[in-house]
């Protein structure tokens, strides 16, 4: 079988050491369906490697070789798992596929609700997905991805993988392993408005393919960007992963390990192109029912803001009280939050923690609805831990206003009409 004589090379070791840093960050999803094209056949041999590059040989080597560790490096989690998988005797030689990678390590972690949708076009290569992952109860679709998209992205809560061999120019190889920028691009549209997602594409790129590489880069850069989702792009030589994050997949690609963050062994095939690195913050994350920020910009110049904080739930209950609200807590994979009530296309905005900002006393003022209710909204503000720098005071014609600092050291303004 073809594919067998590049398992376990450079360009294996960046893509399953990337994508198990990523499926150890879903542990806090209800649920999540693992998606991939191009699956291949689940389980390669190293015999069949014999007079070319011994690649699964060589790999095994060297795990062996590394030592137990309990630091919680990038890698550390892809290099356990190859060790345990070559503890067994009946593994020597053997090397895992992705898919079969996925379905231990979410096995391991503890996700039990977790649906499998994956496609292999050749029916030989097919048969032999599903015998690997019989114990796993997983039926691949012996299919062409391109047959079975609204079916692969049909889920939310999903991490996709895309896996052809190389771009192209056109759909007319899709068959083949080739995959053209329209077709990529139509995958992601079926999920930039997913509330958790996860896309890895991951693509070989000879010589003569660099341009249109650098394209497909671009592209994807300013997809993730327009749809305001994270995006980072690893490589190595001939091959590249690049991986987005939409919704609450954003906080787990940010959290990816920079290069010098990934154990040693794995730093040489672990770059980073910086230049298409895109963070939009937890900005997609936190309007309700369903509007985006985009929608205010036409409207007013404030579109959303974020209160900083030390103690969240402290603060959950100063807004709590002062604003006679409740904020709604929200929390996932590197993130908690706490959003302000705001309806439709309302302005809003969200107490954070954790994202480098510090509580501050001076800077910009933002004016907080009290309307009607001032007086006890201040008289709500000591007991809460804050302290009032303004009692409440006229600001003819625009109402009243107080000026306080809320229990974590910001300074707000309360205001009535």
């Amino acid at each position: 079988m073809p594919q067998d004589k590049n398992a376990a090379n450079d360009g294996e070791l960046l893509k399953h050491s990337l994508l198990a840093e990523v499926l150890s960050h879903c542990s806090e999803w209800h649920s999540l369906t693992y998606a991939e094209t191009h699956a291949g056949a689940g389980i390669y041999e190293a015999r069949k490697q014999a007079g070319g590059r011994p690649h699964i040989e060589n790999l095994q080597v060297k795990i062996a070789d590394i030592p137990e560790s309990s630091e919680r490096q990038g890698g550390s989690r892809f290099t356990r798992f190859l060790k345990d998988w070559w503890s067994e005797s009946h593994h020597n030689g053997l090397y895992p596929g992705s898919v079969l990678q996925a379905a231990m390590l979410l096995t391991k972690i503890g996700k039990c609700n977790v649906e499998f949708r994956v496609t292999e076009h050749n029916d030989e290569t097919c048969a032999d997905l599903e015998s690997a992952l019989a114990e796993f109860g997983v039926t691949p679709a012996c299919s062409g991805f391109q047959f079975k998209l609204d079916w692969i992205t049909q889920n939310d809560s999903l991490v996709l993988v895309i896996d052809p061999f190389t771009y192209a120019d056109d759909s007319s190889g899709l068959a083949l392993g080739r995959i053209d920028l329209d077709t990529l691009l139509g995958i992601l549209n079926s999920c930039w408005r997913k509330q958790a997602c996860l896309i890895g594409f991951w693509c070989a790129a000879p010589h003569q393919k660099k341009v249109l590489q650098s394209v497909f880069d671009e592209s994807l850069k300013s997809a993730a960007a327009n749809n305001s989702a994270a995006a980072r792009s690893f490589w190595f030589g001939q091959c590249s992963m690049f991986w987005i994050g939409i919704g609450y997949g954003i906080p787990i690609v940010n959290a990816l390990p920079e290069t010098q963050g990934w154990m040693e062994w794995l730093r040489r095939v672990m770059k980073e192109d910086l230049a298409m690195r895109h963070d939009p913050g937890l900005l997609p994350l936190l309007p309700r029912n369903g509007a985006t920020m985009s929608a205010h910009a036409t409207e007013s110049q404030v579109v959303w803001f974020d209160i900083p904080c030390l103690d969240l739930d402290r603060a959950i209950r100063f807004y709590n009280s002062v604003l006679n609200c409740e904020v709604q807590k929200h929390e996932g994979p590197g993130f908690a939050l706490g959003v302000l009530p705001h309806e439709g296309q309302a302005i809003g905005g969200c107490l954070v923690t954790g994202m480098g900002d510090q509580p501050s006393d001076h800077g910009v003022l933002i004016y907080l609805n009290c309307d009607g209710r001032l007086d006890d909204a201040v008289a709500a503000v000591i007991p809460q831990g804050g302290t009032v720098v303004t009692p409440a005071h006229s600001i003819a014609p625009h109402g009243r206003r107080a000026i306080v600092l809320d229990s974590e050291g910001n300074r707000v303004a309360l205001h009535s009409r």
